[in-house]
């Protein structure tokens, strides 16, 4: 088999994020998640219910999120801030994709690809969905049939990584059957960054570093509608807000309370609010360090405690969706109302950067 020797899988919280800071500590940089996450899609929200009557059930009620869904954007972000070269595989064809990834092992280049979820004979059945998923290819063996993965982010409790093989069939299906969030094809799925000399953050200058936050806390505000109608920015949230009070009204029936513990979920997940101010805190901190400035630390302090809010706030959306009383009604009003004041100092703060 041939196999990139001494590379590490780290455990990430966004798989896509850790897979490519990845690459960058197999090539001798030490980047965090946190920074891939800031430099390449940055912290947003946006919401889109699907279904907002209680006469039937949909598989899609809700999609909220605070990362780019686009998965090809995000590579293309990082490799445009951080000048990057790569190499793609648009093929769909078995020997052109076995070619591009056993010539990218053979030069020790990790490739980069986007499967599906749903079939991947590694992750336990309940963690199998229709969401894309990153993962490395680190080693071929192709007389046998076999690929070497590296992935960062297997769901369970706690997330944890997985290193080893993959019959080619088996990864062939995955990579074959990833669409995105709008079922359509990938303008690519297999990437490769070739070697660096020099660590890439090295050559970013501080205000290279927020650039991207700064555009992003413009459309914060600026920008109503994404992809045709998912809702963006302060406009999302605020119907967000607007609709999880109507929910608190209704009567309890089990589409409802399936609709809070859908929500709850997807606030705590790896794309959700959670995680991704989590990752801002620590991004935050990373240029305070850096900088000394100490606008960066009082927003390190702003995302790591809206990251706390969000996350007692999917812990009461869960009592919600067991049909709880008042209190908690009351309790989830507040803390949206006072999300709703952080997140609005946050971003006026990221625009004066």
């Amino acid at each position: 088999m041939k196999l990139i020797s001494e590379y590490k899988t780290n455990r990430s919280r966004i798989c896509m994020m850790g897979c490519i800071a990845d690459v960058f500590n197999n090539y001798g940089f030490h980047i965090e998640e946190s920074t891939i996450f800031a430099l390449s899609s940055g912290i947003r929200f946006y919401y889109k219910n699907f279904n907002d009557s209680e006469n039937q059930l949909e598989t899609k009620q809700i999609i909220m999120s605070s990362i780019e869904y686009d998965i090809v954007k995000i590579f293309n972000n990082i490799s445009k801030v951080l000048k990057l070269q790569n190499e793609i595989c648009c093929s769909i064809k078995e020997d052109e994709i076995k070619e591009f990834i056993d010539l990218n092992v053979e030069k020790k280049r990790p490739v980069i690809s986007i499967l599906s979820k749903k079939t991947l004979e590694y992750m336990k059945k309940r963690s199998r969905d229709d969401a894309p998923h990153v993962a490395n290819i680190i080693g071929c063996d192709f007389p046998e049939n076999n690929i070497y993965i590296a992935d960062t982010y297997v769901p369970s409790v706690p997330i944890t990584t997985y290193s080893g093989l993959l019959s080619w069939d088996n990864y062939h299906e995955a990579l074959l059957s990833a669409k995105d969030m709008f079922d359509k094809e990938y303008a690519f799925k297999c990437i490769t960054y070739l070697p660096l000399q020099d660590n890439p953050l090295d050559t970013l200058s501080q205000q290279d570093k927020i650039n991207l936050l700064k555009r992003t806390a413009e459309e914060y505000y600026d920008t109503q509608y994404i992809y045709g109608d998912f809702m963006y920015g302060q406009f999302a949230l605020k119907h967000f807000i607007d609709d999880v009070k109507k929910w608190l009204s209704m009567d309890k029936t089990p589409i409802l309370l399936n609709k809070f513990r859908s929500v709850s979920v997807q606030v705590s997940n790896y794309g959700g609010q959670y995680i991704t101010n989590q990752l801002m805190a620590e991004y935050m901190g990373y240029l305070f360090e850096t900088y000394g400035n100490s606008m960066y630390q009082s927003l390190r302090n702003d995302f790591g405690n809206l990251s706390k809010k969000w996350f007692i706030i999917s812990n009461l959306l869960m009592k919600a969706s067991f049909g709880k009383s008042d209190e908690v009604k009351e309790n989830i009003c507040n803390r949206l109302k006072y999300v709703f004041g952080l997140e609005d100092k946050i971003f006026q703060t990221l625009l004066k950067l």
